[in-house]
């Protein structure tokens, strides 16, 4: 199941549920002490009332202490993800704007876009259908690692959403039609092929896939 992967796939989540654990135990220890006497320590040493005290104090405690520890490391890891997400949203906002100011602020935002993280994608989908005119048609994309004979590659598009689309391709390397033969469809049809897309390899962000 879902969560239960979700749960084991970090080290914190293995703490929650080992806290879960000892919670329970001390718990069954309180409602069942004398059955379960035996069972926790020796019965031919019954300990004394004191030491058993101490001993489920000390597993109620280790307990609460990996829930917190939980809590704590938890909060900070989606807090650090809604803030990345934000962050992402307004930096591409920010940066396609740019694309319509001078040639120089255009150049310098594609290779921010280009070199952003995967999380970003969504957003940019999300700006396809864009029409605006590029401050200049002509621009420049890094090409990847294996293109060893030229560092970049001179592209052109007419506006935004061409833009994008080369930015697209060059970072993801989809399975979609490739530019300029995207390009030549209607602005529509290639936008809503990258939102199906995105919505396939970015479930969790479809809203930024169809555009914020």
């Amino acid at each position: 199941m879902d969560w239960i992967k979700a749960v084991f796939s970090t080290w914190y989540g293995v703490a929650y549920f080992a806290g879960f654990v000892l919670c329970a135990g001390s718990g069954a220890v309180i409602c069942f002490k004398p059955k379960l006497n035996k069972f926790v320590i020796s019965i031919n040493s019954a300990p004394k009332p004191i030491f058993q005290v101490l001993v489920l104090t000390a597993i109620i405690v280790g307990g609460v202490f990996l829930y917190a520890i939980y809590g704590v490391v938890s909060f900070q890891h989606y807090a650090s993800i809604e803030k990345a997400t934000v962050s992402d949203s307004d930096e591409v906002t920010y940066l396609i704007n740019k694309l319509t100011e001078n040639p120089d602020e255009e150049q310098k935002a594609i290779f921010e876009l280009e070199r952003m993280k995967q999380d970003a994608i969504p957003y940019i989908v999300g700006h396809l259908g864009d029409t605006r005119p590029l401050a200049n048609p002509e621009f420049l994309l890094l090409n990847p690692p294996e293109v060893k004979f030229e560092k970049y590659a001179h592209l052109g598009a007419a506006n935004i959403h061409g833009a994008l689309v080369f930015i697209l391709h060059w970072s993801v390397r989809s399975e979609l039609p490739r530019p300029p033969l995207e390009l030549a469809a209607p602005i529509s049809e290639s936008k809503q092929q990258w939102v199906s897309w995105c919505h396939q390899q970015y479930p969790r962000y479809a809203s930024a896939c169809d555009g914020l």
